[in-house]
């Protein structure tokens, strides 16, 4: 009995010292549309910035989105919170997205099924004149999330989502300055450009 227990111990140990880095350090095959044109991250939009703040902070909805404002700078990751700290952003905003915020339009599995999509969403409020103001919209952390681990890991040994870091867009940008122009009863904004399902590339990402 020893001599099998101290076979499966060894078993165990190299799985952990061999296999597991392996996986983690792999590869994904993933498809990537092709967005010829990129949407405008940044719109200038009709009203003062102090009455278009105060419509975003109260009316501004996202499925699967929490806003927070500059003044709850403790509720986000770092990077956010210094931005949210410089001289003249008090007025600014983030959206920080869930899991399950939205679907990628430009990245896809092999197979051509969609892939859910993270980050965290700077909204930017700078004063043009009295009755004009400029937002512009950044993307912290832009993330998809491709399969899900096949072993537990600690601390709390769940299998998590292997994730992989991708550029912005611009489509989630220019959707939100959309919904944020809905509120303003903008009218005169250009439609959103999607890319062409037809053209796309396979290309390999190292997941996270």
């Amino acid at each position: 009995m020893k001599v099998k227990y101290c076979k499966w111990c060894r078993v165990f140990i190299f799985n952990f010292i061999i296999i597991i880095p392996l996986l983690a350090s792999c590869k994904e095959t993933l498809i990537k549309n092709d967005l010829p044109i990129k949407n405008p991250c940044e719109y200038v939009f009709s009203g003062s910035r102090d009455s278009i703040w105060n419509i975003i902070s109260t009316k501004l909805k996202c499925k699967n989105m929490q806003l927070w404002r500059a003044d709850q700078y403790n509720m986000v990751i770092n990077s956010v919170s210094q931005q949210l700290h410089l001289p003249g952003n008090q007025f600014d905003f983030c959206l920080e997205s869930m899991m399950n915020f939205g679907k990628s339009k430009i990245y896809l599995k092999e197979n051509g099924d969609s892939l859910d999509f993270s980050g965290w969403f700077y909204i930017h409020l700078e004063t043009i004149t009295l009755n004009r103001t400029k937002i512009s919209i950044s993307v912290f952390e832009p993330t998809i999330y491709v399969n899900q681990e096949l072993l537990p890991k600690p601390p709390h040994f769940v299998r998590k989502y292997s994730t992989v870091s991708v550029e912005p867009s611009t489509i989630e940008e220019y959707e939100i300055l959309l919904k944020i122009g809905s509120l303003l009863s903008q009218t005169n904004m250009p439609p959103l450009i999607l890319p062409n399902p037809k053209k796309f590339n396979l290309v390999k990402m190292k997941s996270n």
